[in-house]
């Protein structure tokens, strides 16, 4: 029989697998739930934990487990056995696959994607996603847009290639992402010097808000 390891998008989708598989899986090892770093992950983990132990279900709680990539091996290697993640993750778990990038701007096609190559090339399965929507943006503090009369992007692009002081704190996934910053540069033409650039190893808004 394959082991197959479980990627959770939202709590909900869990709720639904636990309340039918409660009396099977108590029988069997303490379920590991890890998560990154970021916000989200801390907040989502908490719930999956209380869900499955108000169940029943024995858990061992490795919530803020690492980075992207040390918890996508982790799950990959079986060291954890259900993780929260994104549907847009495909973009880095497969690049090799993941050559039409129109893909990752339709959630449905995003997570049909990962799901299709993940369970053929790992044996891991995508649990039913959530309609919440993680879209990552530019955000500038109140005061700045106001200061500068700054209400989109294209009046930002405006005002960094005029030459203006600006720096932008954001996780390192963002900054290298071709969807992330690399996109938002491409399409509203402008371009960020190293040295105006903070680049963290998680998406933790805490940190970032704080900076």
């Amino acid at each position: 029989m394959r082991k197959f390891k479980s990627i959770l998008l939202v709590c909900f989708s869990l709720i639904l697998i636990t309340a039918c598989a409660t009396s099977q899986v108590e029988e069997k090892k303490p379920v590991t739930i890890a998560t990154m770093l970021d916000s989200e992950g801390s907040v989502l983990g908490q719930m999956i934990l209380q869900v499955l132990n108000a169940n029943g279900i024995e858990t061992v709680d490795r919530i803020n487990f690492g980075t992207p990539d040390i918890l996508r091996a982790a799950l990959e290697n079986g060291e954890v056995d259900l993780v929260v993640d994104y549907t847009g993750s495909g973009q880095y778990y497969h690049p090799e696959d993941a050559t039409d990038t129109s893909i990752w701007n339709d959630p449905v096609k995003g997570y049909e994607f990962t799901a299709k190559l993940d369970f053929e090339k790992n044996n891991i399965v995508w649990l039913t996603p959530s309609p919440a929507n993680n879209t990552e943006s530019i955000a500038v503090r109140r005061e700045f847009s106001e200061a500068n009369n700054i209400t989109d992007m294209s009046q930002l692009a405006t005002y960094i290639n005029a030459g203006n002081e600006f720096k932008l704190i954001a996780a390192s996934s963002f900054v290298e992402n071709p969807l992330g910053l690399l996109g938002y540069e491409d399409a509203y033409g402008f371009k960020l010097n190293n040295d105006q650039i903070i680049a963290l190893s998680s998406g933790n808004t805490a940190e970032m808000l704080k900076a």
